[in-house]
């Protein structure tokens, strides 16, 4: 069941990325994304930046266990220093 949820919640991130490609002009040989290695790099990491959190959102919106621990782990390793 598990399985079928992370499956469901990135096929939605992904087009997600898809569209965000899209409008970066990704897929248009004159497009923004293809104009040069710059432009091509920034659209990686804008796309790659809203599919992570798309999907890490979908995953705390439906209560996801895995996440909580994950989250409790780098938390607890990265958490406030006094």
């Amino acid at each position: 069941m598990r399985h079928a949820q992370y499956l469901g919640l990135s096929l939605v991130a992904g087009a997600v990325g898809a569209v965000v490609v899209t409008v970066l002009g990704g897929f248009d040989a004159a497009g923004f994304a293809q104009s040069g290695k710059l432009p091509a790099l920034l659209a990686i990491a804008i796309a790659g930046t809203a599919m992570a959190a798309v999907y890490f959102g979908l995953l705390a919106a439906f209560r996801n266990p895995e996440l909580a621990s994950v989250t409790g782990v780098v938390t607890a390793r990265f958490g406030r220093r006094r």
